[in-house]
C-alpha cells in the first residue's frame, strides 16, 4: 500500500490562505502564499540614523529640562536671577546646537519639527543676552517647549513595538 506524499513545502507557507494577493496574479495559488505576506504591516517613517537619533534625544532631554526649570519660575524670577536665566539660555542653546546637527534626511522625515525656528534659536538667545530683560527667554520656553517636546516624542521611536 503506497502512501501519496506531497513535495516538501517551506515551513512558512499558509495552506489555509483564502486571501487573493499579488502572487495570484502570477498564477500561484493562494495556498502557496507565505504567512508573512498575509500579516498586516504597519507603515512607519524610516528610523533615523544613529547620530540623528542621538541629536533628537539630546534635544528632547534639554527641552524637558528647560520646561521643568521654567515651571518653577515666573518671568520676574528669570529677570531677577541671572543664574536661572543663564541656565535656561544654555539649555536652549543645547536644543538649537543639536537641531543644527540633524541630517537633511532626518529633517525631511520629521517635518513636524520647526527646524528653521530651532536653527535661529541661538541667534534669538544671543540678541537676548544683550538685553537686560529675561522675559523674552521665559516667553520662548513657556510658549514653545511643550509643543517641541510633544513633536520630539512623536519623532523618536517608541518602546511600544
Amino acid at each position: 500500500m503506497s502512501k501519496h506524499t506531497e513535495p516538501d513545502e517551506p515551513p512558512n507557507v499558509n495552506k489555509h490562505a483564502t486571501l487573493r494577493t499579488r502572487t495570484a496574479a502570477v498564477n500561484k495559488p493562494a495556498s502557496r502564499v507565505p504567512r508573512t505576506a498575509l500579516k498586516p504591516v504597519a507603515v512607519r517613517a524610516p528610523a533615523p540614523a544613529a547620530s540623528d537619533l542621538l541629536h533628537l534625544q539630546g534635544m528632547l532631554a534639554a527641552a524637558i529640562q528647560v520646561r521643568d526649570l521654567v515651571a518653577e519660575c515666573t518671568p520676574d524670577t528669570v529677570v531677577a536671577n541671572p543664574v536661572t536665566r543663564l541656565a535656561i539660555e544654555r539649555l536652549l542653546q543645547r536644543v538649537s546646537d543639536a537641531a543644527q546637527r540633524v541630517s537633511p534626511r532626518a529633517r525631511r522625515t520629521h517635518q513636524e519639527l520647526p527646524w528653521e525656528r530651532l536653527d535661529r534659536l541661538c541667534d534669538t538667545i544671543s540678541t537676548t543676552r544683550e538685553s537686560p530683560d529675561g522675559r523674552i527667554v521665559y516667553a520662548i520656553v513657556a510658549h514653545d517647549a511643550p509643543s517641541l517636546i510633544d513633536a520630539l516624542q512623536r519623532a523618536l521611536p517608541g518602546d511600544d513595538d
